[in-house]
């Protein structure tokens, strides 16, 4: 297992450097599947123990300990850090909040993290970057440990340098990123679930190879769907005919419409109130979105985490003069939470829906907020909504167990 690093997150570095991939996902559905007609979710609880189709798999790459940043039987990895949080109030009132994994939770969490590897070649190796692949895997999903056992493959992903042109014409691609992942996925199935509700969470090129995972390994087969809890799938595409919450890239697993759903997919892209509406192609399907701070409701308020030398700059007070904030000797911890400075609606354009985040006392609010390009805040989807996906996680696992 790669070490540990004891240090604080630094997300700057991630919001420097990451790019976006553009998850342009497939639009085929399965043949003879309901396009308007949303299925009924399952109530079925699968049976304990290793589902047959897995039950013989034997991993390319997984078995090996040093291709998992995390798993939950491995105590000192990549996520068995300090991810204690200071919650700054508008008048900057800060309370220390203590980070405890839940020992005892009853469902997974599968994460496949975005485009961050800084290797220069077309396809990452197996070692992660300190700034990159752990960095990101602190800031997007170890706060998940809460809710879920969490399982983070190391996986060899389409690199920045492939990304943006900076790969020797004709190098080889050494891996296939989506392979590393569907290996890494099956292995879990085989070794560690033994029956138990998974959540699969993804963002960039994550979220595009587990829109993949999805159609092609999960939705199509029902004994693996009924162990679906939920997907979280962030600043990529899921695609669903207008007006539809199912029948576009997924025939049978539909974006979820209220609170504790579960067997349904949470998926939005973040940007600002003055981003420019997408546009009708004329396609049959187009991006969903569904708000993860309210899903089912039209607006909701943001819970997020950011790591504490970045966090200071969302510090904006309420009458919009001076930022309230606290010393930064006040602040010990390597994250900050700002609860309630943020609101967030999915907003439907004829090209597609994506989810509006604006500062919670002014709505119409455009001011540009960092790691965003113009209106788009791609490198923030996850950080701004990272505790709403936490309690989300947390009700449908209640919902599904219960």
């Amino acid at each position: 297992m790669v070490s540990s690093s004891r240090q604080r997150p630094k997300l700057a570095g991630v919001l420097a450097s990451a790019l976006v991939l553009a998850a342009c996902s497939s639009e085929a559905k399965s043949e003879g599947s309901p396009a308007n007609d949303r299925p009924e979710s399952s109530t079925t609880q699968p049976v304990e123990g290793t589902l047959d189709r897995y039950a013989d798999y034997e991993s390319r790459e997984y078995g090996n300990p040093e291709h998992w940043l995390c798993r939950p039987d491995t105590p000192g990895d990549v996520c068995d850090v300090d991810l204690d949080a200071t919650a700054i109030q508008p008048d900057g009132t800060a309370t220390v909040e203590e980070f405890a994994p839940d020992v005892d939770a009853s469902i997974d969490c599968f994460y496949v993290y975005p485009t961050v590897s800084a290797d220069l070649q077309a396809t990452s190796d197996w070692n992660p970057g300190e700034h990159e692949e752990i960095n990101v895997t602190l800031n997007q999903a170890a706060r998940l440990q809460s809710s879920c056992r969490l399982f983070v493959p190391l996986y060899r992903q389409i690199t920045r340098a492939s990304l943006t042109g900076g790969v020797p014409d004709g190098a080889p691609i050494a891996a296939d990123a989506y392979a590393d992942v569907l290996d890494a996925f099956r292995t879990y199935m085989a070794q560690e679930n033994v029956g138990r509700g998974f959540v699969l969470v993804g963002h960039s090129q994550g979220t595009l190879w587990l829109n993949r995972l999805l159609r092609e390994e999960i939705d199509p087969n029902r004994d693996v769907r009924e162990q679906l809890v939920g997907a979280y799938l962030a600043g990529g595409r899921v695609a669903v005919p207008p007006g539809d919450v199912v029948g576009g890239d997924l025939a049978n697993v539909p974006l979820c419409t209220s609170p504790g759903e579960f067997g349904c997919v949470t998926t939005w892209s973040s940007v600002l109130p003055s981003a420019e509406p997408l546009t009708s192609r004329s396609a049959p399907t187009i991006p969903g979105c569904v708000n993860p701070a309210a899903p089912g409701v039209e607006r909701g308020d943001t819970d997020a985490y950011f790591a504490s030398d970045i966090a200071p700059v969302f510090g904006r007070a309420v009458d919009g003069e001076n930022t309230r904030w606290p010393s930064p000797d006040a602040i010990t911890t390597p994250f900050v939470r700002l609860s309630g400075r943020f609101s967030a609606a999915c907003r439907d354009d004829p090209g597609g829906s994506r989810l509006v985040v604006s500062f919670t006392d002014d709505p119409a609010d455009s001011t540009a907020l960092p790691g965003g390009r113009g209106a788009d805040l791609h490198l923030l989807d996850v950080n701004l909504v990272m505790g709403n996906v936490v309690e989300q996680v947390r009700r449908q696992s209640e919902e599904y167990t219960g």
